[in-house]
């Protein structure tokens, strides 16, 4: 716990620093975007898989935004085949993260439910030793039939 305390202040610091560091930058975009690109490659690599799907859908949808959000200053995202595209590619990978969010819930649930419930061992119908049947070697221990 202590060092998860010691990680968290860490990163709260760096992250403080890197923003004054980053508004520095403004006088030098693209350093400004090397940095921000280098810090979004290093979280991205932290992600599972699902999150992973999840981030980089949300993010090509945020470029995207900000493409004909400013395109439109320069007139080529007036161009209703572009516009068209953008729109299905934004619906079609929207799509593909609730299917891999779905997929990758089952699949956990049914992990948990295999790991939660350990399959139990069968129940014997054949009348237990001693009790005026014959035992056949064919029988398999156990506890015994259960009461009536």
């Amino acid at each position: 716990m202590r060092e998860l305390t010691k990680s968290i202040s860490s990163f709260s610091w760096a992250m403080s620093l890197f923003g004054l560091q980053q508004t520095a930058n403004l006088v030098s975009p693209d350093k400004a975007s090397d940095a921000f690109d280098s810090v979004t490659k290093a979280t991205e690599e932290q992600f599972g898989e699902v999150v992973k799907t999840t981030f980089n859908a949300g993010d090509k949808l945020q470029r995207q935004a900000v493409d004909l959000t400013l395109g439109f200053f320069t007139g080529e995202e007036l161009n209703p085949n572009r516009l068209l595209r953008m729109v299905s590619d934004a619906v079609r990978q929207s799509m593909e993260v609730v299917t891999g969010g779905v997929e990758a819930t089952t699949s956990t649930l049914r992990q948990a439910a295999s790991t939660a419930s350990p399959q139990r061992p069968a129940v014997s119908t054949e009348p237990a030793a001693g009790s005026g049947s014959t035992s056949s070697p064919s029988q398999r221990p156990g506890w015994g039939p259960m009461p009536s």
